[in-house]
């Protein structure tokens, strides 16, 4: 919900009048767990959360008066949730025109809305995200559902979920990568949670697309680049900022003949199309064709499994029982 007043871009939704909400009530100035050390807005509590991409959200924290609809048609109020209410919202992808307007926490901890709303959410919540708009960059509604809510599935893998320490986000247990089926010669160390609390792999709804630490990078690079070795269609391509791996082709094929990847979690396998792990964009010039970039950039921190990668799969995050269950999905028709 965005505030009035602030350094942001244009969001879609009307600007939230929480003067005319008597219910609306912003955090007093360092007297809550959650305010920033001396750092306030108007004497009221702040906060500043920002992705790898640079994406970030601030504001004032504050609570108030959910409404949702629940699973049998009625409504479910939830009286006085914590939120971040966005003054200060900007994003690094896609166009400056969206539905951000600032932060609702699903993480570990007592202040994520699954620990606020408990006797509704009981723990869990679930999404599949459809396919991203490929000439706006952006990502069309879809619905995030709590607790009994959430549709069944069968034969979903399930893989464990972990929290680390007193850190807020979900933890997976990577052991290795593959291409058409093809393992990368990777080190298990690579993935490996360090005991100072660092490196891992995390999953993150948050994070447009996926990260992988640099060693675990350069293997699927250099295996990509043997995949695409002598095919007279391709060139390499300078592609946007940030994608290191980029080819143009004269003849326009879309996803095909395109390789797919493999997250090999534990117990669970995740397969990811080339629907998901590449971007396929109109070539920017007058001649004809396209070009695709490889939509995983490396990181020298820790592995993020992000939402372009998690596109058309079914996830289902259980906080009780500590694991998440995933399972190819269209997530168009969220049915």
């Amino acid at each position: 919900m965005q505030s009035p007043g602030g350094r942001c871009f244009p969001p879609k939704e009307p600007v939230y009048p929480n003067l005319g909400s008597g219910s609306y009530n912003p955090l007093p100035c360092n007297k809550h767990s959650l305010c920033v050390p001396n750092q306030c807005i108007n004497n009221s509590c702040s906060y500043n959360v920002r992705y790898l991409d640079s994406t970030s959200s601030s504001g004032v924290l504050a609570s108030e008066n959910f409404v949702f609809s629940s699973d049998v048609g009625k409504i479910e109020v939830v009286r006085n949730l914590v939120f971040g209410c966005g003054v200060n919202n900007m994003k690094n992808y896609g166009n400056n025109s969206n539905k951000i307007a600032g932060i609702m926490g699903l993480g570990w901890g007592s202040y994520s809305i699954l620990s606020q709303a408990n006797s509704i959410t009981e723990g869990k919540f679930s999404y599949c995200l459809p396919a991203i708009n490929k000439y706006t960059h952006e990502w069309p509604n879809t619905y995030l559902r709590f607790g009994r809510d959430i549709i069944k599935r069968v034969n979903l893998s399930v893989t464990p979920l972990l929290r680390n320490k007193d850190q807020k986000v979900y933890h997976l247990v990577l052991q290795g990568i593959s291409i058409n089926s093809k393992k990368l010669k990777i080190s298990d160390q690579d993935f490996r949670l360090k005991n100072d609390g660092s490196g891992g792999c995390i999953i993150d709804s948050g994070t447009p697309f996926s990260r992988l630490i640099r060693p675990a990078y350069v293997a699927l690079e250099k295996a990509l680049k043997s995949y695409f070795w002598g095919r007279r269609n391709l060139k390499p391509f300078k592609g946007p900022k940030g994608f290191e791996l980029c080819y143009e082709r004269k003849r326009p094929k879309g996803y095909k003949d395109l390789p797919s990847m493999t997250f090999h979690f534990k117990n669970a396998n995740l397969v990811v199309r080339p629907e998901a792990l590449f971007l396929v964009m109109d070539k920017i010039s007058s001649v004809k064709g396209e070009y695709f970039c490889l939509a995983i950039l490396p990181s020298d921190a820790i592995s993020v499994l992000g939402s372009y990668q998690q596109t058309n799969h079914r996830f289902i995050y259980d906080t009780k029982q500590k694991h998440l269950l995933f399972g190819e999905d269209d997530g168009s028709k969220d049915s």
